[in-house]
């Protein structure tokens, strides 16, 4: 399992407010979080992953409960290899 890299955000912000604007014209500010990245980088992978059809292709029928871990083995190995 990789530890360090897993945990970098996938889209990274240096905001320090976030504006929402919602249907109606109207909007709010908020204050950010400090430290607030969003999903991880091997978040986004598995998500990556999960949208390409390769769970449907490596995991045995629809058992709910492989391709999750599939889709994360997969994040693992491209970040493992993304440290070479």
């Amino acid at each position: 399992m990789i530890e360090p890299i897993k945990h970098i955000p996938a889209f990274p912000t240096n905001k320090t407010k976030l504006i929402k604007q919602y249907p109606d014209g109207s909007q709010t500010e908020e204050e950010v979080p400090e430290g607030y990245g969003g999903m991880t980088l091997r978040d986004y992978f598995a998500g990556q992953v999960l949208s390409s059809g390769l769970p449907g292709r490596y995991t045995s029928g629809i058992i709910f409960d492989e391709i999750p871990k599939f889709c994360y083995k997969f994040a693992d190995a491209l970040l493992k290899e993304g440290e070479k």
